[in-house]
């Protein structure tokens, strides 16, 4: 048995290259990083930059090897995503910008008055839940059609760090679990019902 999975693993790395396929200096720590998903989107690879003023976000296309740049952010981005239609990135300047697929600005979100630092995006809506630094209110909103909601954590000053915030799959898509800090550095998780807007500490 052990020697036929030595095999069947040697047989499933032998199918990836050890070669880097692409290599940049962005001048900066990346933040995040995300493949698309969808048939279309499948060769784009985007990811945000931090500490650094060259670009705080780019897209990399695995068919053609061609970078481009997403412009319209003045600091670090820490959030990247890609759906079937859009680039949509959070970044410390406080907006979350949502891209076409050609790399072109459409609009910018500002409801949030501190830096974002974290993202989730619904399993089958083109939804987005943000929360930024320090902040009590996570924001809903359908990119789509660019109208949002707002819920409150009932926490002093909550930070929900990049990563600790996700909406359910299938039956649970109207859950957003999100795991904060608040100001006494204890952590908590929080249960959020957004078809009710609702938010509760588990």
């Amino acid at each position: 048995i052990r020697s036929s999975r030595q095999n069947i693993t040697r047989k499933m790395f032998s199918r990836f290259s050890r070669d880097t396929v692409y290599e940049e200096n962005t001048g900066g720590s990346i933040t995040d990083v995300k493949f698309g998903t969808h048939a279309h989107t499948k060769d784009k690879i985007i990811y945000g930059v931090t500490d650094t003023k060259e670009f705080h976000c780019a897209v990399y296309d695995t068919g053609t090897k061609e970078r481009k740049v997403l412009q319209g952010h003045t600091d670090a981005v820490e959030e990247v995503h890609i759906t079937a239609r859009n680039y949509i990135t959070g970044s410390h300047d406080t907006n979350i910008n949502v891209y076409d697929l050609n790399s072109d600005l459409q609009w910018q979100f500002k409801e949030h008055t501190d830096k974002v630092l974290s993202m989730s995006m619904h399993f089958s809506k083109p939804l987005f839940a943000s929360a930024a630094y320090q902040s009590d209110k996570l924001w809903l909103c359908n990119y789509h059609y660019r109208v949002s909601t707002s819920l409150s954590l009932p926490l002093a000053k909550p930070t929900v760090a990049a990563g600790a915030m996700r909406f359910g799959n299938e039956r649970y898509s109207e859950t957003l679990v999100v795991g904060t800090q608040d100001e006494a550095k204890k952590g908590n998780i929080a249960i959020c019902c957004i078809d009710r807007a609702e938010a509760r500490l588990i």
